[in-house]
């Protein structure tokens, strides 16, 4: 009795799981990120396994400027400061290669070359318990957002008080030329007409009982 042989069967790969949080690795640094988005765009730059561009929110304090650090070389932020918050866009997971074809293609030969198209930094999954860290990111980004916000309206109305009361000032001040021209008018008009009047001689006119010639008239 003959016996077939099996046809192997294809399997599908499972499902990518886009975590809340991850590790951003960029500029010697390894920093806990939150994923803000996702997309699998180029097939060229997918992890191994399929693993999606993400976008993410990171504080990274030795990005900003004015902080100290304590004994322990970590940033401190002064009282009432809040961390600023980096947006990174299509990052690639720790696990992405380009292949031959894709580097002949876009005649990529250097590290400098892979770096151009790779985009800096790159992401990987963050092992253990991430609820708390989670929840600590997510409070953080919020503030920062929230204050971002502020500062942006503060400005905002800064801005606007500040264009009114230029607007004002040129309103003034074309409202005292204006009162200048027609003062300057007004002044023009009353010498041209005191020039143009006829002048009154004194005795052109005789007074009553005597002649035009300055002699009394006769009785009757």
């Amino acid at each position: 009795m003959a016996t077939s042989t099996p046809v192997p069967t294809q399997t599908k790969p499972a499902p990518v799981v886009i975590p809340d949080v991850v590790l951003f690795k960029a500029f010697g640094r390894v920093l806990p990120a939150l994923v803000l988005a996702h997309r699998f765009g180029e097939v060229s730059h997918l992890g191994s396994h399929g693993e999606p561009l993400l976008t993410l929110a990171v504080i990274d304090p030795a990005r900003e400027s004015g902080l100290d650090k304590d004994k322990d070389g970590n940033f401190v932020y002064p009282v009432g400061r809040i961390p600023q918050v980096f947006t990174e866009h299509d990052v690639v997971h720790v696990s992405h290669l380009f292949s031959d074809e894709f580097k002949k293609k876009k005649a990529i030969q250097s590290p400098a070359d892979v770096a151009a198209q790779r985009g800096h930094g790159e992401w990987s999954e963050f092992v253990g318990d991430n609820d708390e860290l989670v929840d600590r990111l997510r409070r953080n980004l919020g503030e920062a957002t929230a204050e971002a916000l502020k500062q942006s309206d503060q400005s905002n109305r800064q801005r606007a008080r500040a264009e009114l009361a230029e607007f004002k000032l040129a309103d003034a001040n074309n409202q005292i030329d204006k009162q200048g021209k027609i003062i300057a008018k007004l002044q023009s008009d009353t010498i041209a007409a005191a020039m143009t009047k006829p002048a009154a001689f004194p005795g052109a006119t005789a007074t009553e009982g005597q002649s035009a010639s300055g002699s009394e008239a006769p009785k009757q």
